[in-house]
């Protein structure tokens, strides 16, 4: 029987998350004592808790029910009435998990991320759009072309080509081979105990031929590697935006394109996904380097005007 601690009050929004469904997470908290390992517990809501401590080499499991959200004169809060802390007992097959993510982060430099790069060339048919030799308007192409980070953002079937064919647990040469090695024993784990969750993180940053760039990570109880939005930059490293909100930030965003065709080719790409998103582009764009002001504007899309540099 796990030991139950009957638990009643009010939590604020800002302490736990607004949603009373149950979910499974894992968490790093290293050298937490009692009293910190049940508010990281807390903090995640309702659902199983996992929280490793790599220094003190052990594994805390706690179930977290009975937590629902309740409108207040003060705002959301979360009730929690009927709420039960459970620190459920630890089996060999959890422990066989914490052995193996134990040993990852040994081997990773006491750390539970680890990230690489690799180059991306992937060869699509799309309709292209450019900026003219005179990068004065914007102008249609067509035929094969080398895959971008604006294709990751924009086509989820040219997203899924580029991890299909780039990267694969077994074949992946990015990670150093002691970190490999690591991860494989816990992929071999988790296969066994796929109810652990994992605190690993193993980021790839894919980097096309213009220089635009893609982050992909894998996910250890999906067993894949999935896009992580926002991550995608441009051949100069401005940020590719995925929605009209993220063009302003909620407020201004700079983008700056320098002088030369690595920058001429970054601000066309962005022009085109501002453009694919409904939001008008400057007419003129000029040839020694030019910065893109973009900034929100109440109940309407961002509006966005081309300077000089």
């Amino acid at each position: 029987m796990g030991k139950t601690i009957f638990f009643t009050g009010l939590f604020a929004l800002s302490i736990l998350p607004l949603s009373a469904n149950a979910s499974v997470t894992a968490t790093v908290c290293n050298a937490c004592g009692p009293a910190d390992l049940r508010q990281e517990a807390l903090d995640e809501g309702n659902g199983d808790h996992y929280l490793y401590d790599f220094v003190n080499q052990k594994i805390t499991h706690y179930n977290i029910s009975g937590l629902t959200p309740r409108l207040t004169s003060t705002g959301m809060t979360l009730t929690a009435t009927s709420t039960y802390i459970t620190i459920v007992p630890i089996d060999s097959a959890t422990q066989s998990v914490f052995n193996a993510v134990q040993n990852f982060y040994v081997s990773n430099h006491d750390s539970v991320y680890a990230t690489a790069k690799e180059q991306v060339s992937v060869s699509i048919n799309q309709t292209q759009f450019g900026l003219n030799a005179r990068h004065s308007r914007l102008t249609a192409m067509s035929g094969t072309r080398p895959m971008t980070a604006f294709d990751m953002v924009q086509v989820p079937v040219y997203r899924q080509m580029a991890i299909d064919t780039q990267t694969s647990f077994s074949h992946l040469d990015a990670y150093p081979n002691v970190v490999r090695a690591a991860a494989g024993t816990v992929l071999n784990v988790v296969n066994v105990v796929p109810f652990v969750k994992v605190p690993i993180i193993m980021d790839i940053t894919l980097e096309f031929p213009d220089h635009s760039t893609s982050v992909i990570r894998y996910n250890f109880n999906e067993q894949k590697f999935e896009y992580i939005e926002g991550s995608s930059k441009d051949g100069v490293g401005n940020p590719i935006p995925e929605t009209p909100q993220e063009v302003s930030g909620g407020g201004s965003k700079t983008y700056i394109f320098p002088a030369g065709p690595n920058g001429a080719a970054a601000g066309s790409a962005q022009l085109t996904n501002l453009e694919r998103m409904g939001i008008r582009t400057p007419v003129t764009i000029y040839h020694s380097g030019w910065t893109l002001a973009c900034s929100n504007v109440s109940n309407e899309l961002p509006r966005c005007e081309a300077w000089p540099l």
